[in-house]
């Protein structure tokens, strides 16, 4: 083996021990945001909280956090590097887990989220300028969808460990978050290493945010998209909350079948996801034509699903929603908005990206309540997140119409 062959092959464990470490956080972080929800009963036995109201703001106190850093965590990975912000961030998020396994009132609880909010803030811009950067074109899709898929698989990890642990086993649900800590301790020292290596270039930062940087941010393109990925994320996030109650109470499913049913939408969108990346990767001057075509399939699933009554129908349109809904929408949109992004405001971009599409996880479930209260059904929910689906979808393509193959 020549010199070169050695370089190339170096090059290749570097950025794909960090795709690998990438898929570690999303997971971990995802564990973090799925595992107090199955088991609110034993927690506010615990924390002595009075309402089901005062449970649900402890996600809604992590988002806060999470979506208030977006922006800021973006501007601070451009200007100080990114290894530089987000191995600390990621350390306040596991501070953050570490005082919710300390916690007996339900303010520490709040605390805690909060702080793991604020601490994971920073980690979407920063995996993704990390995959845009190091991940070779041809597998950048299919690698992209790879890392993506951690937030399945964590959410599918956070919810079954939970409930098997303390539902059946009887376990303190305290010691859920102890476990979480330790883990994630690991991963951040070995992330850290990591980037010591391929990495090592993105922690020397760059010249910094200034506001004459804004404008390529709130182009045409760049709107659409923010319109695009928020209406995605409202349909996620709306399904993720109200989903288990909507097949529990309006459509007859017995209790542990809603839940394993809302498990579907990951299940099925890893291996989806990933092919489609693939699929990306070689195509890539098809991918608006995709991005619509599957946010219109993923909004009419939605709508269908308002009205079906049929079990195993329903459990059809979730696996349609879950091939063509965000996990598999993720990969793609996330090329398709940098591709015209500076190298230097990269993290910034993705920032203020993610920043509007994680916006609908604090205003979907909220206001999907709110539907169902004034309507007496969670089918309204479904009907308003399918509208706004094909909403955003007409207007993306209308200002992209011209297509990808100027630009891919």
């Amino acid at each position: 083996m020549d010199m070169r062959q050695m370089q190339r092959r170096g090059k290749a464990a570097g950025w794909l021990s960090v795709a690998i470490l990438l898929f570690f956080g999303w997971c971990a972080i995802w564990i973090y945001r799925t595992m107090l929800t199955p088991i609110y009963d034993e927690i506010q036995a615990t924390t002595q909280a009075q309402s089901a109201a005062s449970m649900g703001m402890i996600s809604s106190v992590y988002f806060f956090g999470y979506v208030a850093m977006q922006i800021p965590g973006g501007i601070l990975m451009d200007k100080f590097g990114i290894r530089k912000i987000l191995v600390p961030g990621m350390c306040l998020f596991n501070a953050g887990v570490l005082i919710v396994g300390f916690a007996q009132g339900i303010g520490v609880v709040y605390a805690g989220s909060l702080l793991a909010g604020l601490g994971s803030g920073a980690y979407y811009s920063g995996a993704f300028t990390l995959s845009t950067r190091l991940i070779p074109a041809a597998r950048k899709s299919f690698l992209t969808a790879f890392i993506n898929s951690g937030c399945a698989v964590g959410m599918i990890l956070g919810l079954c460990a939970s409930t098997f642990a303390v539902k059946s086993c009887g376990m303190d649900w305290h010691y859920l978050a102890f476990g979480l800590f330790a883990l994630t301790l690991v991963w951040i020292a070995f992330f850290a290493r990591a980037l010591e290596g391929p990495g090592q270039a993105l922690g020397k930062g760059g010249p910094g945010f200034r506001f004459a940087d804004v404008r390529p941010l709130l182009g045409r393109s760049q709107l659409a998209s923010y319109f695009y990925y928020f209406c995605t994320c409202y349909g996620y996030y709306m399904i993720s909350t109200w989903l288990p109650s909507f097949l529990l109470n309006e459509r007859a499913f017995q209790g542990t079948l809603a839940g394993y049913c809302s498990t579907v939408v990951a299940i099925v969108s890893i291996p989806t996801a990933m092919l489609f990346g693939k699929v990306i990767d070689r195509t890539a001057s098809h991918r608006t034509a995709y991005l619509v075509a599957l946010q219109a399939l993923a909004a009419i699933s939605l709508a269908l699903l308002a009205s079906c009554r049929q079990q195993v129908v329903i459990l059809l349109l979730l696996a349609i929603y879950a091939i063509c809904g965000k996990q598999v929408i993720d990969a793609m949109i996330v090329q398709h908005v940098t591709r015209d992004l500076q190298p230097t405001q990269l993290s910034t971009g993705l920032g203020v990206f993610n920043f509007f599409g994680m916006s609908a996880s604090i205003i979907a479930p909220s206001l999907t309540g709110a539907l169902s209260d004034a309507t007496g059904t969670l089918a309204t929910g479904f009907v308003v997140a399918a509208a706004l689906m094909l909403a955003s979808t007409a207007i993306f393509k209308a200002v992209n119409r011209k297509g990808e193959n100027q630009n891919a």
